[in-house]
C-alpha cells in the first residue's frame, strides 16, 4: 500500500470533504466592493470603530451600499494625503472590508459604526469618480 500523504496526495474524499466546507458569512466578500477614502486613521480588522465623512458626495456611495442586496459591506481605504477625490491613483492598493452596523446624518456629517472584516486588494476601477 503506498503512502498517499507523504507523496503529497490527498486521500479519497478529503477534496470532496474540503470543497463542501461550511463557510461563515464574514469569510466571503461581495464581487464589488464600494470604496470610502478615509483620511483620519487607518482601519484594520476585527476593529469596530465609528467614522465619520462628509454627506457630500458619500452619502451616494452608502446608499448604494444599503441598496446592493447583500449584507452592508464597504471597503474602507485610507488616504491620509489625498487633497483630490477624482484621483484614484492616489488610492493604496490595499484596504480593510466592513461591515456598517449604524449610520447617522447631522450637519452635512454621517457617522457611522463599522465592523473590520478583512482586507482586500483593489483589482479593477468600475468608477473612478465618487461614488467609487
Amino acid at each position: 500500500m503506498k503512502d498517499e500523504a507523504a507523496q503529497g496526495e490527498l486521500p479519497e474524499g478529503a477534496a470532496t470533504e474540503a470543497a463542501s466546507g461550511l463557510v461563515l458569512p464574514d469569510q466571503v466578500l461581495p464581487d464589488v466592493l464600494h470604496l470610502i477614502p478615509v483620511m483620519s486613521r487607518p482601519f484594520f480588522p476585527a476593529q469596530v470603530h465609528p467614522v465619520v465623512v462628509d454627506s457630500d458626495p458619500w452619502q451616494r456611495t452608502l446608499q448604494a451600499v444599503a441598496d446592493s442586496g447583500g449584507p452592508p459591506v464597504a471597503g474602507l481605504v485610507y488616504t491620509p494625503h489625498l487633497e483630490d477625490l477624482d484621483e484614484v491613483d492616489g488610492f493604496p492598493p490595499v484596504g480593510c472590508a466592513v461591515r456598517l452596523i449604524n449610520a447617522a446624518a447631522e450637519d452635512g456629517k454621517i457617522q457611522f459604526v463599522c465592523q473590520g472584516l478583512q482586507r482586500f486588494r483593489i483589482v479593477q476601477w468600475l468608477s473612478k469618480s465618487p461614488p467609487y
